[in-house]
């Protein structure tokens, strides 16, 4: 490219050269803007990897958070058991004994979620509707923001059953 240029200079081909440099400035704006193309590509293929993975990430803390309150369910089913066990025994003034150790147990059990989030706070810094899905950003957004927070200790709605029960506990048993 260098000698066509030198040579239609020499030769006094002004108009040409024109020509020629005007090619080939579109040829270099064409090269850059490929590589421009290509860059953006790339960064969307980085960005939706992320993404697919904050989303697995996402999915997995779910399923701990669902084995964590099935869990809990049979903890606080027991505990209701054994709180109508008690219950019962109170009622018809039977002696405390030793099997009733348990039911003591479970039903001082106050169960609540603690649920992993790191999953879905990074798909918040990334952009939530950037999953393109309105009723899967819905679904996590009344998950994580509405149903976790109802489950932790921090919007406990009743007293804690050991502190309320306590004394009562030591008179009686």
């Amino acid at each position: 490219f260098r000698k066509i240029r030198y040579d239609l200079m020499e030769k006094n081909k002004t108009g040409k050269y024109f020509k020629y440099a005007i090619g080939e400035i579109i040829l270099v704006m064409i090269g850059i803007l490929l590589a421009l193309q290509v860059n953006n590509w790339n960064e969307q293929r980085k960005q939706n990897q992320e993404i697919e993975n904050v989303i697995l990430k996402v999915y997995s803390e779910l399923q701990i958070g669902l084995n964590a309150l099935e869990s809990d369910i049979l903890t606080l089913e027991k505990g209701y058991q054994s709180t109508y066990k008690i219950s019962e025994s109170i009622r018809n003034n039977r002696p405390y004994d030793n099997s009733m150790i348990l039911d003591f147990w479970y039903i001082n059990k106050d169960e609540y979620n603690l649920a992993r989030q790191t999953g879905y706070e990074k798909l918040k810094s990334l952009g939530i509707d950037k999953l393109n899905n309105p009723k899967l950003e819905d679904n996590l957004q009344g998950i994580y923001e509405q149903i976790y927070p109802r489950l932790s200790r921090e919007m406990e709605f009743f007293p804690n059953i050991y502190n309320y029960f306590s004394e009562y506990y030591l008179e009686n048993f």
